[in-house]
């Protein structure tokens, strides 16, 4: 009886794995097939060089900021302006009411995709030993060369970050100094369809 628990148990657990191991190699892949999307999407038609950051951080911090945004209605800048009467500098609060309306407006698709747990289980997520394997296929085309850096890169692009029913993910492109953007995809069969450009 011990001995037939035993197996039972055996085979359940094999099958557990076997079930997790083609689903992660299945996003392992997706990684690769969105990395690529997004280097065609921000190069230039002239370029044969892309600058490309290893490390698949993108960049967080917006991310932060947006989370803060949706949870805690912090804006994510504020202007100043000066209170002629007082003589004070003061907070623009009309220019923040009518900026708060155009973020939430610009991130309505992400509103209504990601929890806000899932946004907080992305930020969370810990990165700094993740890195692009350079000897996949995509890296290595005729027309475009892949050349890495650690700092200060062109572009940095994250891993897909994927909604909770998987069928949804959103992936940061950062170019240079500019503010990131988000690409948003949805899965149509088994085709992933860019849904968005969002930019911050």
């Amino acid at each position: 009886m011990h001995k037939a628990q035993k197996i039972v148990t055996g085979v359940a657990l094999f099958t557990l794995l076997s079930s997790f191991i083609p689903n992660h190699a299945q996003q392992d892949n997706n990684a690769y097939f969105f990395v690529n999307e997004v280097i065609e999407a921000t190069k230039k038609t002239s370029d044969t060089i892309y600058h490309l950051a290893k490390g698949m951080k993108g960049s967080k911090y917006y991310l932060e900021k947006y989370y803060n945004f949706r949870v805690k209605s912090r804006p994510f800048f504020t202007v100043f302006t000066i209170d002629s009467i007082n003589d004070k500098i003061i907070i623009d609060s009309l220019r923040l009411k009518k900026d708060m309306i155009i973020w939430k407006n610009r991130f309505k698709a992400i509103d209504s995709i990601f929890s806000e747990e899932d946004i907080k289980q992305i930020i969370d997520i810990e990165m700094k030993s993740e890195e692009w394997d350079n000897t996949q296929e995509i890296f290595n085309k005729k027309h475009l060369t892949i050349e890495w850096c650690n700092y200060y890169c062109k572009n940095s692009i994250s891993r897909p970050y994927y909604s909770e029913n998987k069928d949804h993910c959103l992936i940061l492109h950062k170019g240079g100094n500019r503010s990131p953007n988000i690409y948003l995809y949805k899965k149509e069969k088994e085709n992933w369809i860019l849904l968005e450009k969002i930019g911050f």
